[in-house]
């Protein structure tokens, strides 16, 4: 148990809620081609229907990038920074790197390789009694050498979207890419080069919104070069402060303003988050 450990924002652990029910409505939406059977059925369908409709038309009328992807992208930078930066903001501190890349890929690895299984098990059930659903067909397409980069980790740098039975895992191969990065940007962040992190993070996006004439934009999109500066903004973080008399109990929230620059500060109420 660490000597300080990382408080737990319910409304964080809200939001993921949120967000992971808007993924699982667009999928379903894109996969559930099914007539329903039955009025329960019917209902259902209409309703998941018209609840994604109206996470349309609210957060992604121009059909861009998910937004609830990009949100779990700038979490993650929030959740995986934040504890570090509590222990580990003096210079010269070490850094239990070890105990860091145990714990992801404890945390990642067993859950990413059993879905990639049941996405080989899809794969498998179409090969032995296929159906026509064009959907379903392009789910299941694969090779060999995109299983050996899903397995291995490396997916995330794979020029092509795969699919595999599964393709959602597209996401946790760039995260997976990031969590490999982030000793080298903890130690820029510790030595207050947020300027260069964040200039760094732009310049990947711009470098993807140039090569849309030579890949395909879909999966550009969904890339470390576009991921990256939502990252950035995770860890340009909320950070909680207390202030008044020791266990007063009055409490402020402040937001440490440091997206391009490591010596400006502006404090304003966060307390809805913290």
């Amino acid at each position: 148990m660490p000597a300080n450990p990382s408080p737990r924002y319910w409304s964080l652990d809200v939001l993921r809620g949120w967000c992971a029910l808007a993924v699982f409505g667009t999928h379903w939406v894109l996969g559930g081609s099914f007539v329903p059977d039955g009025t329960v059925a019917t209902g259902i369908h209409r309703g998941l229907a018209l609840l994604h409709e109206g996470f349309v038309a609210l957060a992604w009328p121009t059909g861009g990038q998910h937004p609830a992807v990009v949100c779990f992208f700038v979490l993650s930078g929030f959740c995986v920074h934040g504890p570090f930066e509590r222990r580990y903001a003096q210079p010269g501190t070490v850094v239990p790197w070890r105990d860091y890349f145990i714990r992801r890929t404890r945390r990642i690895m067993p859950v990413y390789w059993a879905a990639t299984l049941l996405g080989l098990m899809v794969v498998a059930a179409q090969h032995w009694r296929p159906v026509a659903d064009p959907v379903v067909i392009l789910h299941t397409l694969g090779t060999p050498a995109q299983l050996a980069a899903r397995a291995l980790g490396y997916a995330g740098l794979w020029p092509e979207e795969i699919f595999l039975g599964n393709p959602t895992l597209g996401t946790v191969g760039i995260e997976i890419l990031i969590y490999l990065a982030y000793p080298l940007f903890f130690r820029a962040a510790r030595a207050g080069q947020w300027a260069l992190l964040g200039g760094v993070a732009l310049g990947m996006h711009l470098l993807a919104l140039a090569l849309q004439p030579c890949i395909n934009p879909f999966v550009l999109f969904g890339s470390i070069l576009i991921m990256a500066l939502f990252w950035y903004f995770g860890h340009s973080r909320p950070i909680c402060t207390i202030s008044g008399p020791a266990g007063s109990g009055d409490g402020s929230s402040a937001w440490d303003g440091r997206f391009f620059s490591s010596s400006r500060r502006s404090r304003i109420s966060m307390g809805s988050i913290c």
